[in-house]
Protein backbone atom coordinates (compact mmCIF):
# COMPACT_ATOMS: atom_id res chain seq x y z
CA UNK A 1 0.00 0.00 0.00
CA UNK A 2 1.02 3.11 -0.73
CA UNK A 3 0.82 6.29 1.24
CA UNK A 4 0.80 10.17 -0.33
CA UNK A 5 4.10 11.55 0.99
CA UNK A 6 4.04 15.13 -0.48
CA UNK A 7 5.11 16.92 -3.53
CA UNK A 8 8.97 16.69 -5.19
CA UNK A 9 10.08 20.08 -6.10
CA UNK A 10 12.04 19.05 -9.05
CA UNK A 11 8.84 17.54 -10.89
CA UNK A 12 6.07 18.75 -8.90
CA UNK A 13 4.52 15.33 -9.08
CA UNK A 14 3.08 13.25 -5.77
CA UNK A 15 5.73 11.26 -4.19
CA UNK A 16 5.15 8.11 -3.04
CA UNK A 17 6.03 6.50 0.70
CA UNK A 18 5.83 2.60 1.53
CA UNK A 19 4.96 3.79 5.14
CA UNK A 20 3.05 6.94 6.62
CA UNK A 21 5.47 9.31 7.94
CA UNK A 22 4.25 9.11 11.93
CA UNK A 23 4.85 5.14 11.82
CA UNK A 24 8.58 5.95 10.08
CA UNK A 25 9.12 8.37 12.90
CA UNK A 26 7.76 6.15 15.42
CA UNK A 27 10.53 3.18 13.81
CA UNK A 28 13.23 5.92 13.50
CA UNK A 29 13.06 6.69 17.17
CA UNK A 30 13.09 3.18 18.35
CA UNK A 31 15.59 2.03 16.11
CA UNK A 32 17.84 5.23 18.17
CA UNK A 33 16.68 4.11 21.60
CA UNK A 34 18.00 0.35 20.58
CA UNK A 35 21.55 2.04 19.78
CA UNK A 36 21.72 4.29 22.70
CA UNK A 37 20.77 7.35 21.00
CA UNK A 38 24.16 7.27 18.71
CA UNK A 39 23.89 7.98 15.69
CA UNK A 40 26.68 6.09 13.03
CA UNK A 41 28.53 9.34 12.38
CA UNK A 42 28.99 9.51 16.05
CA UNK A 43 29.61 6.04 16.89
CA UNK A 44 32.21 6.25 13.45
CA UNK A 45 33.94 9.43 15.13
CA UNK A 46 34.30 7.34 18.54
CA UNK A 47 35.92 4.42 16.98
CA UNK A 48 38.30 6.76 14.94
CA UNK A 49 39.36 8.84 18.30
CA UNK A 50 39.95 5.48 20.12
CA UNK A 51 42.00 4.01 17.02
CA UNK A 52 44.01 7.27 17.14
CA UNK A 53 44.94 7.44 20.43
CA UNK A 54 45.99 3.70 20.67
CA UNK A 55 47.99 4.36 17.86
CA UNK A 56 49.76 7.71 19.01
CA UNK A 57 49.76 6.41 22.86
CA UNK A 58 49.88 2.98 23.20
CA UNK A 59 46.24 4.04 25.27
CA UNK A 60 42.68 1.98 24.82
CA UNK A 61 39.66 3.83 25.73
CA UNK A 62 39.48 2.06 29.74
CA UNK A 63 42.91 3.77 30.06
CA UNK A 64 41.83 7.05 29.24
CA UNK A 65 38.95 6.67 31.43
CA UNK A 66 40.98 5.48 34.41
CA UNK A 67 43.36 8.08 34.12
CA UNK A 68 40.06 10.80 33.39
CA UNK A 69 38.83 8.95 37.16
CA UNK A 70 42.12 9.05 38.84
CA UNK A 71 42.12 12.88 38.11
CA UNK A 72 38.43 12.88 39.62
CA UNK A 73 37.55 14.32 36.19
CA UNK A 74 39.75 17.81 36.56
CA UNK A 75 42.33 19.26 34.79
CA UNK A 76 46.33 18.43 36.08
CA UNK A 77 47.24 22.50 35.64
CA UNK A 78 43.99 24.68 36.69
CA UNK A 79 42.10 21.78 38.59
CA UNK A 80 38.68 22.82 36.64
CA UNK A 81 36.17 20.23 35.70
CA UNK A 82 36.51 18.58 32.35
CA UNK A 83 33.39 18.17 30.17
CA UNK A 84 34.78 15.48 28.63
CA UNK A 85 37.65 13.85 28.47
CA UNK A 86 39.85 16.23 27.83
CA UNK A 87 42.95 16.45 26.14
CA UNK A 88 46.43 13.84 26.46
CA UNK A 89 49.17 15.50 27.32
CA UNK A 90 52.49 13.82 26.11
CA UNK A 91 56.02 14.50 26.40
CA UNK A 92 56.91 15.76 22.56
CA UNK A 93 60.09 14.38 22.81
CA UNK A 94 60.03 11.10 24.66
CA UNK A 95 56.45 10.53 24.03
CA UNK A 96 55.29 9.45 27.69
CA UNK A 97 51.45 10.24 28.49
CA UNK A 98 51.12 13.19 31.17
CA UNK A 99 47.86 13.22 32.14
CA UNK A 100 44.47 14.98 30.78
CA UNK A 101 44.30 18.92 30.41
CA UNK A 102 41.22 21.06 29.77
CA UNK A 103 41.41 22.60 26.36
CA UNK A 104 42.75 25.86 27.29
CA UNK A 105 45.70 24.55 29.26
CA UNK A 106 46.64 22.41 26.84
CA UNK A 107 46.33 25.37 24.41
CA UNK A 108 48.11 27.42 26.45
CA UNK A 109 51.21 24.83 26.70
CA UNK A 110 51.49 24.64 23.15
CA UNK A 111 51.76 28.40 22.56
CA UNK A 112 54.08 28.10 25.05
CA UNK A 113 56.00 25.59 23.23
CA UNK A 114 56.19 23.67 26.27
CA UNK A 115 59.45 26.03 27.35
CA UNK A 116 59.76 25.85 31.07
CA UNK A 117 61.23 29.10 30.98
CA UNK A 118 58.93 30.48 28.75
CA UNK A 119 56.30 29.67 30.99
CA UNK A 120 58.83 31.36 34.43
CA UNK A 121 58.92 34.52 32.33
CA UNK A 122 55.65 34.29 31.95
CA UNK A 123 54.73 33.90 35.57
CA UNK A 124 57.17 36.49 36.90
CA UNK A 125 55.67 38.94 34.28
CA UNK A 126 51.93 38.21 35.94
CA UNK A 127 53.15 38.83 39.09
CA UNK A 128 54.59 42.45 38.05
CA UNK A 129 53.28 45.34 37.08
CA UNK A 130 54.32 44.85 33.50
CA UNK A 131 55.42 48.22 32.14
CA UNK A 132 52.48 50.34 33.76
CA UNK A 133 54.80 53.08 34.76
CA UNK A 134 56.48 52.97 31.57
CA UNK A 135 53.55 52.75 29.26
CA UNK A 136 51.40 55.60 31.52
CA UNK A 137 54.17 57.84 31.51
CA UNK A 138 55.59 58.20 28.84
CA UNK A 139 53.22 57.03 26.21
CA UNK A 140 49.67 57.76 27.32
CA UNK A 141 50.16 60.36 28.82
CA UNK A 142 51.77 62.63 25.94
CA UNK A 143 48.96 60.72 23.54
CA UNK A 144 45.85 61.02 25.32
CA UNK A 145 44.54 63.59 27.26
CA UNK A 146 43.83 61.51 30.64
CA UNK A 147 43.70 63.04 33.75
CA UNK A 148 46.29 62.54 36.34
CA UNK A 149 45.73 58.98 37.53
CA UNK A 150 45.88 58.43 41.71
CA UNK A 151 47.90 55.82 42.72
CA UNK A 152 46.33 51.69 42.86
CA UNK A 153 43.53 53.89 40.27
CA UNK A 154 43.94 53.19 36.96
CA UNK A 155 41.71 54.46 33.96
CA UNK A 156 39.98 52.32 31.48
CA UNK A 157 43.18 52.65 28.75
CA UNK A 158 45.50 52.29 31.34
CA UNK A 159 44.27 49.35 33.14
CA UNK A 160 43.93 47.69 29.92
CA UNK A 161 47.41 48.63 29.16
CA UNK A 162 49.08 47.31 32.54
CA UNK A 163 46.75 43.87 31.88
CA UNK A 164 48.04 43.52 28.52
Amino acid sequence: MAVKGGVSKRTGRPLLRSICRKCFNRRRDVARKQHKSLTRKVRLNRKRRAITVFKKYGLLPEHVELIYQMQGGRCVICGEVMESKGCIDHHHDEGYVRGLLCNGCNTGLGLFRENVEYLRNAIGYLKSEGNRELIYDTILKEVSPIREVPAGKTGGLVEIAAVA
